[in-house]
């Protein structure tokens, strides 16, 4: 009988700035500088009469601003025109994300809104950890506060940001794999029985009365 090799996660850790954006959402998504990012509208908003009658809104901490509307992008973008496009399904995309796209994006067809939140993070340096499936991980919430109650722990894979833990308890997007959840008393992330499924970016954020606060640490883990 031949021994199986055993399956390992590498788990990235990255140290970088995460800038995020309003959590009233019906969509949140987080991506890296200079990525490209591709903030699909309802499919029955382009159903009922395509892009023509689609407007698309960007909000930050400035007023907002129209980027697309009637079929173009509209002047309120140029700046930043020859970084935006709409696929044939409404989609917005947006090249070489930076750290101004952070903000609110509304996809409008006759009063109906669809809202997605984009979430930037900046690299600054790269640190190597591996982890063999079954392991166990814990993942360190560094320069934040340690109440817990203030915390949340975010995982984006495949381009969609779900929340682990929030307000010291398990999310209900976690559910699935709320059995290998847990926080530390310093608000730590641990992973039980690490799988493949894991790989992705784990992002440690504190918001305080609401408003987002410090940056803790981010990982990006990806499975080999």
């Amino acid at each position: 009988m031949i021994p199986s090799r055993e399956t390992q996660t590498s788990l990235l850790l990255i140290l970088m700035l995460y800038f995020t954006a309003s959590s009233d959402a019906d969509l949140r998504l987080m991506v890296r500088v200079g990525d490209e990012v591709a903030l699909a509208c309802r499919s029955d908003f382009y159903i009922r009469g395509g892009c023509e009658t689609i407007t698309w809104l960007f909000t930050s901490t400035n007023p907002t601003v129209k980027l697309f509307e009637t079929g173009q992008i509209h002047q309120e973008a140029a700046a930043k025109s020859d970084r935006l496009s709409v696929t044939a399904d409404c989609s917005l995309v947006i090249k070489k994300v930076s750290l101004e796209d952070v903000g609110l994006y509304t996809c409008r067809k006759q009063g109906s809104d669809f809202n997605i939140s984009l979430s930037v993070i900046h690299i600054l340096q790269y640190l190597h950890l591996k982890a063999r499936v079954g392991d166990e991980v814990t993942l360190p919430c560094e320069n934040i506060n340690h109440d817990c109650k203030t915390i949340t722990w975010l995982f984006t894979s495949k381009s969609q940001t779900v929340k682990l833990f929030e307000t010291g308890k398990i999310h209900q997007d976690a559910a699935a794999k709320s059995d290998r959840l847990s926080l530390t008393a310093d608000c730590s992330l641990v992973i039980k029985k690490v799988s493949l499924e894991d790989a992705g970016i784990y992002a440690c954020r504190q918001f305080i009365n609401g408003q987002p606060g410090s940056t803790g640490s981010v990982f990006d883990s990806q499975s080999w």
